[in-house]
């Protein structure tokens, strides 16, 4: 069986990987390749944007040219203009009731959530179909319009945010898709809590992107074009697909991303074979406590280690000329001792004594 190191990852890269998971201090984003292969709810596979976009375009006889009927959100636009109420059941139809493949080994792993693009309910059916070998006791389930509920509410749930909607609420007049150029620049004007939330995330921690290319989404271009900074905490960034051309790698590596050829079925299999042996040398506490308290407290914290483990260095501060600090400033000894706090710490170090701290 293939591992981590086969697909690419250097020793340090993979220990950091399972170190990161284990802790709970990963997100996963997942695109239209996420579901690539999955059975829908009227029978057909779904595939990527541009058959889609193809599928609507001959299904609504819209007479889009060839080049035209590629691009799914002028299609979307086309189709809802013309055959609203029709589109729309057919959506729900095709994105609802969907049949997952590989999927349920996302509930393997004790994300700290899960963010996705697309409008399907994989997802959903995966976590009910996978729900004896699940790490986590609740699937939450949020649309982008809806309020954001802190992690410290839902410690043994996993939430998932659809960025771009549910097509199972396409009954309900107050929940919208954003599929069209319209409804995506509606959302960069509004810049709905859901969103706010996750440009903030994306850029300061790890995540695994998997079936998504970042640039198409142009509601939340600001986030993904700002870079990914979770190597500079100590955790890297991957994207995984299942073909990308040297050009697309370099374009990731851009984004601080470290790219990954993989099959997604494959991908999962490989980290949660080698997760199974992580736990078995991780710290035997975690046994000992609820589903998701061991996770939501490491998440909360970062461990402080003895050598620099960030492969990328916020460039550009100045400790000395008052920004805020870095470990890395720490391990150099930039930072000053004050003599109370080293007398405590020598009366720990040395004194049998116990001190309340």
């Amino acid at each position: 069986m293939k591992t981590l190191l086969d697909l690419g990852f250097t020793a340090d890269e993979r220990s950091l990987l399972l170190r990161g998971i284990h802790e709970g201090k990963y997100n996963l984003l997942l695109g239209a390749g996420a579901s690539y292969g999955c059975v829908g709810g009227d029978g057909a596979e779904l595939k990527d944007g541009a058959t889609l976009s193809g599928q609507i375009n001959d299904d609504f006889d819209l007479g889009l040219n060839p080049d035209e009927a590629k691009k799914l959100p002028l299609t979307y636009e086309e189709a809802i203009g013309a055959h609203k109420s029709t589109f729309r059941s057919w959506l729900r139809k095709r994105f609802t009731g969907c049949q997952p493949s590989w999927q349920s080994q996302i509930f393997q792993i004790h994300w700290e959530r899960i963010w996705t693009f697309n409008i399907d309910d994989v997802l959903e059916n995966a976590y009910d179909a996978g729900r004896d070998s699940n790490l986590v006791g609740e699937f939450l389930p949020f649309d982008w319009q809806d309020k954001v509920t802190p992690l410290e509410s839902t410690p043994a749930a996993i939430q998932a945010i659809y960025l771009h909607g549910r097509a199972s609420q396409l009954g309900n007049p107050s929940k919208h898709l954003i599929f069209s150029i319209p409804e995506y620049a509606a959302a960069t004007r509004s810049f709905p809590g859901w969103h706010a939330s996750f440009q903030t995330t994306y850029l300061e921690k790890p995540f695994i992107v998997c079936g998504a290319s970042l640039v198409e989404e142009v509601d939340l271009a600001e986030a993904i074009r700002s870079k990914n900074q979770s190597s500079a905490n100590g955790f890297p960034s991957i994207l995984v697909s299942f073909s990308l051309d040297e050009g697309q790698k370099k374009r990731v590596r851009r984004y601080n991303l470290i790219p990954v050829v993989s099959p997604l079925n494959e991908f999962f299999t490989i980290l949660t074979s080698e997760m199974v042996e992580y736990r078995k040398t991780a710290d035997a506490v975690a046994a000992r406590l609820k589903t998701g308290t061991y996770e939501r407290f490491l998440a909360e914290f970062r461990r402080l280690e003895g050598v620099n483990t960030s492969s990328l260095v916020i460039k550009g501060t100045d400790f000395y000329g008052g920004d805020e600090p870095t470990w890395l400033d720490i391990l150099n000894d930039r930072d000053v001792l004050f003599g109370s706090t080293g007398k405590a710490a020598r009366m720990l170090d040395h004194s049998s004594a116990r001190y309340a701290v």
